[in-house]
């Protein structure tokens, strides 16, 4: 099986920490194990948000919370787990990168950057911006990722 380059919004932190409830923590747990297990990989990079938001989770006091943060922190470490992107100096930028939310353009760069094969949310206004703008990136709802992923059926 191919290995995937994977972007993953911001929405595992929340699901990590226990903000959407218990069974969150168990899905994002359970999709971190099938990453860990598979040859996939997390594409990410230092001083974004979303790596702010990775480093804070370790200070959880939630026990379940903890445990899935060092489950994150192993595969962010890990070279043959994750794609570890320095900023760029210059920002990257195409032209339909104007309709993706300001807050959200980080994560399409690093898409673009790391040739990744999917960008995994839960904010619906990100997808549609992304569908609206015709973007070359292949964005799913976590909903829709987990169905393809633990059905084998997802193609590059």
């Amino acid at each position: 099986m191919d290995s995937r380059c994977l972007v993953i919004d911001e929405w595992l932190f929340h699901y990590l920490g226990g903000e959407a409830g218990p069974e969150a923590i168990d899905q994002a747990i359970r999709l971190l194990m099938a990453i860990y297990t598979r040859c996939d990989r997390i594409a990410w990079q230092p001083g974004t948000p979303w790596a702010q938001k990775a480093f804070r989770l370790l200070s959880s006091r939630q026990p379940k919370s903890r445990l899935a943060s060092k489950l994150l922190h192993r595969l962010l470490w890990d070279s043959a787990k994750s794609v570890i992107f320095t900023p760029r100096t210059s920002k990257m930028h195409v032209p339909w990168m104007d309709q993706i939310p300001e807050e959200d353009r980080y994560l399409a760069a690093l898409y673009l950057e790391a040739e990744a094969d999917a960008l995994i949310t839960t904010d619906e206004k990100l997808l549609s911006r992304i569908r609206e703008a015709q973007a070359p990136i292949r964005a799913f709802s976590l909903q829709e990722w987990i169905s393809l992923y633990f059905s084998g059926s997802q193609s590059r």
